[in-house]
């Protein structure tokens, strides 16, 4: 039993239950991106595939070219905070080797999507607002530390391949890693709470 001053218990399930989004629409677009990956600065491609995107989507000023392959879609809702949220879509030159590739499979390109990148907007897409109710849906999309970012900005640079975190050469930077990631899950617990 709860003292009065202890904080609700959280129940994760129900949570979950009722904070996720349904990916369904969103399954079209995840589908693309996988089949037509685009190393970087060569992602033209996602670029006009995000921008068109946005543009069906009311309310949204899309600016494009930015850095070349860039785009932003600003969703402005009255007086208030901003808040940014950043998708990448690029891929590494590397050719998908899994099971994965028969149902996302990259049917066009030797470039494979493999650091996540082309979810990103995919899942950043959840958080426009529903055609329907004009409501933004929560989502959050948190990757900490795995690996040292200097060293995959460089590595993208270069369009080389980077140890990922499957392989025996994999070495997260582990102080960043762990306050990092401690310090984002307390934020969310706190904000989730209050």
């Amino acid at each position: 039993m709860q003292s009065p001053s202890s904080p609700p218990a959280i129940d994760i399930s129900t949570i979950l239950a009722t904070s996720k989004p349904d990916l369904k629409p969103y399954e079209d677009l995840y589908r693309h991106f996988h089949e037509f990956p685009g190393l970087s600065l060569q992602e033209h491609l996602a670029a006009e595939t995000a921008a068109r995107y946005l543009r069906e989507l009311d309310g949204f000023d899309v600016r494009t070219n930015i850095g070349g392959t860039g785009l932003i879609g600003i969703l402005k809702n009255g007086e208030g905070k901003t808040v940014l949220l950043r998708a990448d879509t690029d891929a590494l030159p590397v050719e998908e080797l899994t099971a994965f590739t028969k149902q996302f499979g990259d049917k066009h390109d030797p470039e494979a999507p493999v650091l996540g990148a082309f979810e990103d907007f995919a899942i950043l897409a959840t958080e426009a607002p529903d055609k329907n109710d004009g409501k933004g849906v929560p989502y959050t999309y948190w990757t900490f530390g795995g690996t040292d970012p200097e060293k995959l900005r460089k590595a993208k640079e270069r369009g080389d391949s980077i140890p990922l975190n499957h392989s025996p050469y994999f070495a997260p930077v582990i102080k960043p890693t762990l306050s990092t990631g401690v310090d984002a899950l307390i934020v969310a617990a706190l904000s989730y709470l209050a």
